[in-house]
């Protein structure tokens, strides 16, 4: 796909100075990303903890906050929906190509992929992916991965399970590899189920998991018993190698929220409005006194449609009286 630099055009508003140069002393690459640099920001992740990825989540919103229209629930819709800037629209869709530049492995919902047979999960600007294995030394692809409540929702038969030796890996608890295993699918790599840290190898599981895919095998990652335990997959991505992780999925992002667990947000606002209950957290609300918060470090507008923002989670902060 080409994204043209002439069609990429983003009007700054605010840049928290401090807060970026922060980040960029606590990474690892050896520079931005020339084009995300001239079009947008010098992108910059900080290196992971022991215990997890480094965690960041990208969505479009729609002005009052809705990430889909009821009648159709794809997400990126709300973003090409807006006919009043079409081209504000594309650089949504550049903006979380950049991300999957800067990425390991994303998180992709088990609903978002049956609802988009034709979606793509890699990096689909050249010009950011040659840069890839010397600016921000990653050589391998980004590796989707389908997260599952019970396993029952993933579509076995969608494209990107086609590709034999880039297939994404799958994530679910216990009671998920069960039903997966009922529907069919017998030769895996299946990892766990790991009820606890504890139980999560210290040695390399990388290496199986990248033999598995070479040779045209599924992956399994299998956390928790009857539900998927969200603490431990990110301990098993650390272990395997995933230093920088991309949420996709809005339900995960949230649960993430919930878990203190994810560092960044990045969230573009189209201007349409849509109403509804298809927004973030519905099924799950924090209180007053116990919220998370978020600190804006960019903003930036493209005219007359779209609001592009970097925001860091901040969690614990005494409640106001």
């Amino acid at each position: 796909m080409a994204f043209s630099r002439d069609q990429l055009h983003i009007v700054p508003l605010y840049r928290d100075e401090a807060e970026l140069r922060l980040t960029q002393s606590r990474s690892t690459a050896a520079a931005a990303l020339t084009k995300a640099q001239a079009i947008y920001h010098a992108v910059f992740f900080p290196a992971a903890p022991t215990t997890r990825p480094y965690t960041f989540a990208s969505i479009v919103l729609s002005f009052d906050g809705k990430m889909a229209f009821p009648d159709d629930p794809r997400g990126p819709r709300v973003a090409s929906a807006n006919e009043l800037d079409p081209a504000g629209g594309l650089i949504d869709y550049w903006i979380l190509n950049v991300l999957r530049a800067h990425a390991d492995a994303s998180i992709i919902g088990a609903r978002t992929l049956a609802a988009e047979p034709e979606a793509e999960f890699g990096c689909l600007d050249p010009e950011l992916t040659i840069e890839r294995p010397a600016l921000l030394g990653k050589p391998d692809p980004l590796i989707p991965i389908v997260v599952s409540l019970d396993g029952t929702d993933i579509p076995l038969d969608h494209r990107a399970f086609a590709r034999v030796h880039d297939r994404p890996l799958i994530a679910t608890c216990r009671a998920g590899g069960d039903a997966l295993r009922r529907q069919g699918l017998v030769d895996a790599l299946w990892l766990g189920p790991f009820a606890a840290a504890a139980a999560v190898p210290d040695d390399d599981l990388a290496g199986p998991i990248r033999a598995a895919r070479s040779a045209g095998r599924q992956v399994v990652l299998l956390t928790g018993d009857q539900r998927p335990d969200a603490q431990i997959l990110l301990l098993v991505l650390r272990r395997i190698g995933i230093e920088h992780l991309l949420i996709e999925s809005p339900t995960y992002w949230w649960l993430l929220l919930g878990e203190k667990a994810l560092d960044e947000l990045f969230v573009n606002y189209s201007s349409v409005y849509i109403g509804g209950s298809l927004t973030p957290g519905v099924v799950g609300a924090f209180t007053s006194a116990d919220h998370p918060h978020a600190k804006c470090i960019y903003v930036g507008l493209h005219p007359v449609g779209f609001l592009y923002t970097r925001q860091k989670l901040v969690y614990g902060l005494s409640p106001v009286p």
